[in-house]
């Protein structure tokens, strides 16, 4: 009994001690941690360039990632510094913008504009797609006027379960009601098939749902 209830009180003082031990630092190559996230959010958005830019209109965070820089001439021998790309959609002028943030320094090391067509569709931009989708009387009368219960396609989620899929769409013209605009195209997954194919356009500039016919 006495030894089991040493047992339980060095477990209890080791997990209370985890807590306490020093976070490790992450490796030249590692994904960023949430507290890199938080300081290239935080850095990224203290730029005077880039404040200027985001108070042009409404911006969308697309992402915060782990970017490899090549070390300048000179010092390939240092060790290297851990950077992270910020990067913005910037709705109004359709332009990207894509922040360089030194972690290490906590400075911006570099910002670059870019066309807005290039600029990749995020997840949230996904689920706001679907979400207007299902929203939509068009939609619900595409599947007999009751939805199966579509949830949005994402890493690691059942592949054979009921689900949206969205692919960026570019417009080929002025005639298409995607020209020049940030649109994805739906695919809905039902029993393992797709079905209702290319029917569902959602343009994400001006929160509609465009509705194909059935070719």
């Amino acid at each position: 009994m006495q030894i089991l209830r040493s047992v339980l009180l060095v477990a209890v003082a080791l997990s209370c001690g985890a807590s306490f031990l020093p976070a490790q630092t992450p490796l030249p190559l590692d994904p960023l941690t949430p507290g890199e996230r938080a300081i290239a959010d935080t850095v990224a958005r203290s730029d005077a360039r880039v404040r200027e830019a985001l108070r042009a209109g409404t911006a969308q965070l697309i992402h915060i990632e782990f970017i490899a820089v090549k070390p300048a001439e000179g010092q390939e021998d240092l060790p290297p510094r851990r950077h992270a790309e910020v990067l913005f959609f910037l709705p109004r002028a359709n332009v990207g913008l894509s922040v360089l943030v030194d972690l290490e320094r906590r400075q911006v090391a570099e910002v670059v504009r870019s066309p807005g067509e290039s600029v990749p569709i995020s997840a949230a931009e996904v689920d706001r797609a679907v979400r207007l989708a299902l929203a939509d009387p068009g939609v619900v009368r595409l599947f007999g006027g009751t939805l199966p219960g579509f949830r949005p396609a994402g890493v690691g989620r059942d592949t054979s379960a009921t689900r949206v899929e969205a692919i960026r769409t570019l417009g080929s013209g002025p005639a298409d009601p995607c020209y020049r605009r940030r649109c994805v195209v739906l695919f809905f997954r039902v029993d393992n098939r797709y079905v209702n194919l290319n029917r569902v356009l959602v343009d994400l500039v001006g929160n509609r749902v465009i509705l194909r016919e059935n070719r």
